[in-house]
């Protein structure tokens, strides 16, 4: 891995003191000392741009060593896992971001029992290059898209009759993943923005007879459309959507849809929990 001039700078025995003093809360002897190399620098970095942050992310990965064997903690793949996620967190000026990269490896990660095969390095670069705006928009997904889905999908497997193999928690897993996003997204801005929902009209009584609210109300519903086109189109180029093709039926074409992709609902599992993506 590349490690900066800044980093290079750095003093030997500085940040191996410091590294010496972090592993006595570690299980005996858990690495060697030329295998951590780059991990140690790493590590003083952080905790020297980030004091406060780096004190408070070890205290918690302290508390995730004990329930690790110390074959594990001796591992490659666990040095290398260390390493590049402090690099990461080196990288990443957001302090937003940073929490999600924190949590993406204590809790994606180091609590796996299969952690050699997460792909940490796409997890912490969609975490570096998704904006803000769309990581609050995929806490929205989490909190009222898929709540939406979930509920659509339990109608629709209770409607089903005679016997069919799988549980009923299998069927109604499958029916929501079937139903585009896009869809669910596009019709909670009709229901929240246009004047002609019963929503809205509920909520502005006298929109149908007043032009001007009305017209107002529908540049809100434009708004929020164009807002999630853009934020669709970013999180397509970081596969956390993937687009489908949903048929119109007889007399209508076919229509472009989105759906979250497997790694986006995994992805989201790490935002929905993460206290500061809303100020």
């Amino acid at each position: 891995m590349k490690i900066s001039k800044t980093l290079k700078a750095v003093t030997k025995n500085t940040f191996l003191a410091l590294m010496d003093e972090i592993e006595k809360n570690l299980p005996p002897n858990p690495y060697t000392r030329g295998s951590l190399f780059f991990c140690k620098v790493a590590v003083w970095s952080f905790f020297d741009l980030y004091p406060d942050e780096g004190k408070e992310f070890w205290n918690l990965l302290k508390k995730h060593v004990p329930q690790l064997k110390e074959e594990i903690l001796s591992s490659q793949e666990f040095q290398q896992s260390l390493a590049i996620t402090f690099e990461a967190l080196i990288r990443t000026r957001e302090i937003k971001k940073r929490k999600l990269i924190q949590q993406i490896y204590l809790d994606g990660y180091v609590s796996a029992e299969d952690r050699h095969l997460i792909n940490l390095e796409r997890f912490y670069r969609v975490a570096q290059e998704i904006s803000l705006e769309s990581l609050e928009y995929l806490k929205f997904i989490s909190e009222v898209i898929i709540p939406r889905k979930e509920k659509w999908a339990k109608e629709e497997v209770a409607k089903m009759k005679g016997k069919h193999e799988g549980s009923v928690e299998w069927w109604e897993e499958l029916t929501m993943r079937q139903k585009p996003d896009s869809e669910v997204i596009m019709h909670w801005i009709y229901e929240e923005f246009n004047p002609n929902s019963e929503i809205v009209k509920s909520r502005i009584p006298n929109i149908s007879q007043d032009k001007n609210l009305s017209k107002a109300q529908f540049e809100e519903e434009r708004k929020k459309q164009n807002q999630y086109a853009e934020i669709s189109s970013e999180l397509l180029s970081l596969g956390i959507f993937r687009v489908g093709v949903k048929d119109g039926g007889i007399g209508s074409g076919a229509s472009k849809v989105e759906f979250l992709t497997e790694f986006g609902y995994k992805f989201i599992d790490f935002v929905k929990t993460l206290s500061l993506v809303k100020d």
